[in-house]
Parts: C-alpha cells; sequence; structure tokens
C-alpha cells in the first residue's frame, strides 16, 4: 500500500494561497491593484494565475532593486557588508522556504502556484525590511 501523505498540512498551505491570491484591496495589502485584478480576472486559471504572481513579482523585484541601490550611500560600507550577507542568507532561505511550501502541495498545479505566491509573499516582506533599514536614513520615503 502505497503511503499517503497527510492532508492537513497541504489544506493548510492551500488555503494560504486562496488566501493570498483573493484578498481585495486595503492598506496592509502590499500587492498591488494590477495584481489584485489580474488574480480577480484569472478566473482560477493556474496559467493565468501564474502570470499574474510572475508579473507582480517583477513589480517587486524591481522595488527590491531599487531599495538596494539605495542602501550603500544610506548606510555605509561597514553596515553594507552585513547586510549584503543578510540578503544572501535571504535569498537562500526564500528559495529552501518556498521550495518545501510547493512540495507541501504535492505534485498538481497548485504547486506551482504555492511556489510562485511563496516567493512574491516574501519578496514583499522583505521589500518591507530594506525600507524600513532606510528609514533612520531618511531614505523609505522616496
Amino acid at each position: 500500500m502505497k503511503p499517503t501523505r497527510p492532508f492537513l498540512p497541504t489544506l493548510w498551505l492551500a488555503s494560504i494561497a486562496v488566501v493570498h491570491l483573493s484578498t481585495t484591496a486595503g492598506a496592509e495589502q502590499p500587492s498591488s491593484a494590477e495584481h489584485r485584478r489580474c488574480i480577480a480576472e484569472s478566473g482560477g486559471v493556474t496559467v493565468q494565475m501564474l502570470d499574474c504572481l510572475g508579473a507582480e513579482l517583477e513589480r517587486k523585484e524591481a522595488e527590491l532593486n531599487d531599495l538596494w541601490a539605495k542602501m550603500p550611500a544610506a548606510i555605509g560600507s561597514d553596515a553594507m557588508t552585513s547586510v549584503r550577507k543578510a540578503q544572501r542568507a535571504w535569498i537562500v532561505f526564500r528559495d529552501a522556504q518556498c521550495e518545501a511550501a510547493s512540495a507541501l502541495t504535492g505534485d498538481g498545479s497548485l504547486s506551482a502556484i504555492a511556489y510562485s505566491s511563496c516567493v512574491l509573499e516574501m519578496t514583499e516582506d522583505r521589500v518591507s525590511e530594506l525600507r524600513r533599514m532606510l528609514e533612520p536614513a531618511g531614505e523609505a520615503s522616496n
């Protein structure tokens, strides 16, 4: 008899993906209006949802890169060495975390949605973290 995987972790991750993808506009929403509209118009079609996630990730990565470019001048070279080390570790952690989220959903189409949603959410969180790092230097409001 083939061992079955626990149903609860899969259900939990599916719920997280659905909640992330079906949120509405609000101050606590890091995703753009374009992303929320795209997801709403996707009709739950996996390929279209992945396109929406990919487009939003591109926007968030551009924002992250913009903040990253401001870091050296804002925080100085000594702090930048530590922040660069943390960024490299964060990338490794993000990739491993999202691979785990994907693996827990199985081999179906939800796996790709879980991975992409995880990367987007973690990138949104990292953008917020970088903004906070820049705040004391007065750079985060730009």
